[in-house]
């Protein structure tokens, strides 16, 4: 694979966590779109401008913006989708932001349900701006019954797949181990970013350099197209 094809994405939560990927290429997800009260009114919840964005954006043309949805349990409710859409679609606008993300590491309703309105959200989206780009940040614990159902009801609408390695639930011990897992996802290679956090190390179960051999792996292979870090720990 060439490098060149290589994508590379880094999760901000402030401007200095990614100012200095200035003269690059990849992608920004803005950490976090929340909904507190579960009535689908989305605030920004991070210390980025927008015009911090705009003028990161006007230097450097290569770099794509991702709002990305998550901080508090998901609980939205279905009745509530239409409000979400719409908030959400101001903020895309007042930022502008290129696509929207998907990351909820805590899911306390049935999978049906998150599954439902999600996806929901995600069409709503779409049709107000058919050019946004979506992307699903995975948490591997929710992986087989919330991300892989949501997935599977909008892959047509999905860009990217991020399987967050770091929040694997038992330890991997040799590269080997770690590439058999991500080659055995269910999500096609053309979208699947491999995710790590060297920022979160006390709950990583990937030690760094397993995660980095095995990506170099994963990349000859085609099994991935991209890495996908917290910006925090490249700064």
């Amino acid at each position: 694979m060439a490098a060149n094809t290589i994508k590379f994405r880094a999760y901000a939560h402030t401007y200095a966590q990614f100012e200095r990927l200035s003269s690059g290429a990849g992608q920004i997800a803005v950490v976090f779109a929340t909904d507190t009260g579960g009535n689908g009114n989305f605030q920004a919840d991070f210390n980025v401008t927008p015009q911090q964005i705009h003028d990161f954006k006007s230097k450097n043309k290569n770099f794509k913006f991702f709002l990305s949805m998550g901080g508090y349990p998901f609980n939205l409710a279905p009745a509530n989708v239409a409000e979400a859409v719409n908030s959400l679609t101001d903020l895309i606008g007042s930022y502008g932001f290129d696509g929207i993300d998907v990351y909820y590491d805590q899911i306390p309703v049935p999978p049906a349900h998150f599954v439902d309105v999600m996806q929901s959200v995600i069409r709503g989206l779409k049709n107000k701006n058919p050019s946004l780009e979506v992307s699903l940040t995975v948490p591997p614990p929710l992986s087989q019954n919330h991300y892989l159902p949501l997935y599977n009801q909008v892959n047509d609408l999905v860009n990217y797949v991020i399987y967050q390695t770091y929040l694997l639930e038992h330890p991997v011990k040799d590269v080997g181990q770690l590439v058999r897992i991500v080659d055995d996802l269910p999500y096609p290679a053309g979208k699947l970013f491999a995710g790590y956090s060297f920022f979160i190390s006390d709950c990583n179960t990937v030690p760094p350099l397993i995660f980095l051999v095995a990506c170099i792996v994963l990349l000859i292979q085609g099994r991935i197209i991209g890495i996908s870090v917290w910006a925090a720990s490249v700064i």
